[in-house]
């Protein structure tokens, strides 16, 4: 694997427990991956987190041979890490996790995780003189929310499934412009016929476009979204994902306990 030019590394938070949803897929993963060929990226999972959630991130494109993945629970050397922290500032394992990997970037669930992590690394490089522990700057992911669909579908949904979510979901009663509507915010993301979209919008703002033709054509684009990312995922091998994820899991506790003998020694 050749190293990237200039990298820095980068820390990763998965924003839940559960299987990625389409949702989740473009508003976290999509964003994230120019950045992760070119820098060194750790992407921490929750505890609670399943194999299905790794099978996710292989499908959508992370590649787990460059970037290490791994569940904070079974790196002990977070909680060692922790307790010195204990009598400076206490510190949640999230942003235990992010001082032990050092990230240069960080995109962690919660905006307070990060600002969290980075008061532990000014207030131990003050008491160790010297910049022991690096601040992270927050990596952009901003975008227009999208408003939930009927029911949640993830990279397993079947086209069936697809149809019935985008169909069931709630649109509000008075009439919305394109800007502010919710079925143009999903097809805004997931249509990648540019010209097309343009065209659907020029439509409806003269009234011509009733918002069940929006969500049939939103569903077939969810569609042609997940269709290969589902056919990726099934070609996955639970046990080779299992042995990655220890993998990065062994390179974790590595890089954690570099730092935790590094904090001990400074902070004596």
């Amino acid at each position: 694997m050749t190293e990237p030019r200039n990298p820095v590394t980068i820390l990763l938070g998965n924003p839940a427990q559960h299987a990625l949803t389409v949702g989740d897929t473009l508003a976290t993963l999509n964003r994230r991956l120019p950045f992760l060929d070119r820098h060194r990226p750790f992407l921490m999972l929750d505890d609670g987190a399943p194999l299905d959630t790794v099978l996710d991130h292989l499908a959508v494109g992370v590649d787990a041979d460059r970037c290490t993945i791994f569940a904070a629970g079974q790196v002990p050397e977070l909680a060692d890490i922790g307790r010195c922290f204990a009598p400076l500032l206490p510190a949640s394992r999230t942003a235990t996790a992010m001082t032990a990997i050092r990230p240069a970037l960080a995109a962690l669930p919660q905006s307070t995780q990060l600002s969290e992590a980075n008061r532990i690394a000014r207030h131990c490089n003050s008491l160790a003189g010297r910049e022991l522990l690096p601040e992270a700057l927050a990596l952009p992911e901003s975008r227009r929310a999208l408003a939930p669909l009927g029911r949640e579908v993830g990279l397993t949904s079947t086209p069936a499934e697809l149809r019935a979510a985008v169909l069931t979901m709630a649109l509000p009663a008075e009439k919305l412009g394109v800007e502010q509507h919710p079925i143009f915010a999903y097809l805004d993301a997931f249509e990648s016929d540019i010209h097309f979209l343009d065209d659907l919008k020029a439509k409806f703002r003269r009234g011509g476009l009733a918002d069940d033709v929006l969500q049939l054509h939103l569903a077939h684009c969810l569609e042609a979204f997940v269709a290969p990312l589902r056919e990726r995922r099934a070609a996955l091998s639970r046990d080779a994902v299992a042995r990655q994820l220890q993998r990065g899991i062994d390179r974790t506790r590595e890089v954690a306990a570099q730092t935790l003998s590094e904090v001990r020694h400074a902070l004596g």
